[in-house]
């Protein structure tokens, strides 16, 4: 009964992991970010959650293994940091940048999976979030690796894959939401961020006062859907 009842708790230790929602923002590094071949992005902020699984070893057996996701947020081109709350409200200008058909801002997005082979991530925004909770997703798929990359809401395929209209010049919030489930539906990690436009917050409330220098950003136009990167045995 014992041997039985030890079974039933290690396959249900498998399959969850408390999520942990970071205090303060974060500068992730090494592999995780910035997306290749992008330079400019090592100092974009995140608010970041990690969580444990386990997963099969090569002996067959069981072993743990840490998963990570994040979300952040930076000016266009415009430097790797902009005002925030120091954990999980950035403020962004409104407009787009000039001669190009992108916003004044970008959001960020960095998925680890530690090797797990059944894990999936999602990348979901709810664009409206003082009324009700309506949350649009740009797709879950699978990850076994590392998952990293910048988006610019006024990119085309993101409108397509979410449905949700996007305009530069009108104030609003856009919430950001990742998650990391484990066999498609078991949440190992999740983490939120808040855009906040044209609203200028009170110095009371930000990390950040003043933005980074300009010209430091460099953003890559991305078609297409999140890929996964698996990270070199270095």
């Amino acid at each position: 009964m014992k041997k039985k009842l030890s079974a039933v708790i290690l396959a249900a230790a498998s399959m969850f992991a408390a999520t942990s929602a970071s205090a303060a923002l974060v500068t992730l590094g090494g592999a995780q970010w910035p997306p290749v071949p992008s330079s400019g992005l090592e100092n974009v902020q995140f608010n970041v959650a990690t969580g444990v699984t386990l997963i099969g070893g090569q002996t067959g057996g069981q072993e743990r293994t840490s998963v990570m996701v994040a979300l952040g947020a930076h000016p266009y081109k415009a430097g790797a940091t902009m005002p925030n709350d120091g954990v999980s409200k950035f403020y962004a200008p409104l407009g787009s940048w000039p001669a190009e058909d992108r916003a004044n801002w970008s959001f960020d997005f960095s998925f680890d999976a530690g090797g797990c082979a059944t894990c999936s991530v999602m990348l979901e925004i709810d664009s409206n979030p003082g009324v009700g909770t309506s949350w649009h997703t740009f797709g879950q798929q699978p990850l076994t690796g590392i998952a990293k990359d910048s988006w610019n809401m006024q990119m085309d395929f993101l409108e397509a894959l979410a449905g949700v209209p996007f305009d530069s010049n009108v104030a609003g919030q856009y919430s950001f939401r990742a998650t990391m489930y484990n066999f498609g539906e078991v949440l190992l990690a999740q983490t939120e961020i808040d855009v906040i436009t044209g609203q200028v917050p009170e110095p009371a409330s930000l990390a950040l006062a003043v933005p980074a220098l300009l010209g430091v950003g460099i953003m890559r136009r991305r078609r297409g859907k999140m890929t996964a990167v698996i990270p070199s045995a270095a």
